[in-house]
């Protein structure tokens, strides 16, 4: 069980799956045997935040759910692992330059932290870009 003190840290995660379960249009049966459990029951623990989440059951909820599992994980991270997403964050850092690192914080910033697919097509980025640096 998830103590008070916890579970408000914890809010704005179980919010987000709260919204994804409600917008899915799924039974939580359905979710459930999605994600790999036999009992609904956990699916609605999960929404009220009474249980975590499991980090090995995050990107299969969000296939699930119609969610980007790298975005669901980059939230159970900040929310319940603030230190190991710090790390993860600096180590792959490594892999862009700092420059690359400043657009992509800047484009998650800019879409509140869900950035939409690449449109080629779409010059937005290019007339954005003065306001992000």
């Amino acid at each position: 069980m998830t103590t008070p003190t916890k579970r408000h840290a914890a809010d704005a995660f179980v919010r987000r799956i709260a919204a994804l379960i409600d917008r899915s249009g799924k039974t939580q049966r359905q979710i459930a045997l999605e994600v790999g459990y036999d009992k609904p029951n956990l699916i609605a623990m999960f929404k009220q935040g009474d249980t975590r989440v499991p980090s090995n059951k995050v990107p299969a909820l969000a296939l699930s759910l119609g969610a980007d599992p790298t975005m669901l994980m980059r939230l159970w991270l900040a929310t319940y692992e603030p230190e190991l997403l710090a790390i993860v964050e600096k180590s792959l850092a490594l892999l862009v330059t700092a420059d690359e690192r400043t657009w992509l914080e800047a484009a998650r910033r800019e879409f509140g932290g869900k950035v939409p697919a690449f449109d080629p097509t779409h010059s937005a980025i290019v007339h954005l870009a003065p306001r992000w640096i």
